[in-house]
């Protein structure tokens, strides 16, 4: 199969192991992007905390290297971490987001 209708009732299903598979397929040049995909994902939503700018700017980035061998495109990404979303392409981020200021002083 290469085309799914999005919205049928097996799109879930359809999404969750086309995800896996892809995971699967690269898991041994991309280990740790195949364990968040493997792991983390439901249909095209991932969700994972870290504790780091660092490890999550690595995760996005490591994720992103085998969805675009599969030809998928990882994006929508959000953080509430500003030098995490100052790493993401503006293209690449969740709807319309924009980096607040540090308040006066907490510098």
């Amino acid at each position: 199969m290469t085309v799914h209708l999005i919205g049928a009732s097996s799109s879930p299903g359809c999404a969750n192991f086309g995800f896996g598979q892809l995971a699967k397929d690269h898991a041994t040049k991309y280990p740790n992007a195949s364990d968040y995909i493997l792991s983390n994902f439901y249909m095209d939503h991932g969700l994972k905390s870290v504790s780091c700018v660092k490890d999550a700017l690595q995760m996005i980035g490591e994720a992103t290297e085998p969805c675009t061998l599969g030809n998928l495109q990882l994006h929508r990404f959000v953080s509430n971490s500003r030098e995490v979303m100052e790493g993401v392409p503006i293209s690449e981020r969740q709807g319309v987001w924009y980096i607040r200021p540090p308040p006066a002083g907490s510098t």
